[in-house]
């Protein structure tokens, strides 16, 4: 019957989406997995992800299938971490990740980006791990440009390691031609609008 649901259960846990493998681990046989998709109750969502056709996609629900399509590692980023922090963005036909980068995906429908991202720059909700709210803004500013912004977190400290590491990179983003900033806690919480001014300025003089 239609109104009875017919993915496992892991769908409860994941916003409605589940993989192939997780269905096969409840029990679901290869055929009827095919019976399901031929008559349209299952609907793929990006490589063998899947969700109940009936069930309404949301950025949540395209958080995890981002993050099940994408593998072990993978930070949910761009316009498809905007959706999940429920920011209005460019309507986007793919979805997009942080890869490691040696890492190589080819999923169609998957953007994977190969920049660096610190811990302190992600938040953690349901089992999705996506880029905070101020590195998501900025990452879909610059994306494509020679501008690089680095955000400390409130709790931020830096020891005499840190410190040399974040200078060495310095460096070598201005000798390969591009333009860092960085922000602190307090900018971000009481002075965002010159946090935007200052992108803004930095993003017309990489132009």
């Amino acid at each position: 019957m239609r109104g009875i649901s017919t993915s496992p259960a892991v769908a409860a846990e994941q916003a409605g989406v589940f993989t192939r493998a997780r269905a096969v681990e409840a029990g679901y046989t290869n055929f009827r997995i095919r019976h399901l998709l031929a008559q349209r109750r299952w609907s793929v969502v990006l490589g063998s992800v899947y969700v109940e056709t009936a069930s309404r996609l949301t950025p949540t629900s395209l958080a995890h299938a981002a993050r099940l399509a994408g593998g072990l590692g993978v930070i949910v980023s761009h316009t498809t971490a905007g959706s999940f922090h429920q920011l209005r963005v460019p309507a986007d036909p793919g979805l997009h990740v942080i890869v490691e980068r040696n890492r190589r995906v080819r999923i169609p429908g998957l953007r994977a980006h190969r920049i660096e991202v610190r811990d302190r720059e992600l938040v953690r909700v349901g089992g999705v791990v996506a880029t905070d709210l101020v590195r998501t803004v900025a990452d879909l500013l610059l994306e494509g440009s020679r501008v690089v912004v680095e955000f400390d977190g409130r709790a931020f400290r830096s020891d005499d390691v840190a410190f040399q590491r974040d200078r060495t990179r310095q460096n070598r983003l201005i000798l390969a031609g591009y333009i860092p900033l960085r922000f602190t806690w307090d900018d971000v919480v009481h002075r965002p609008q010159h946090v935007v001014a200052e992108i803004r300025a930095a993003l017309r003089a990489a132009a």
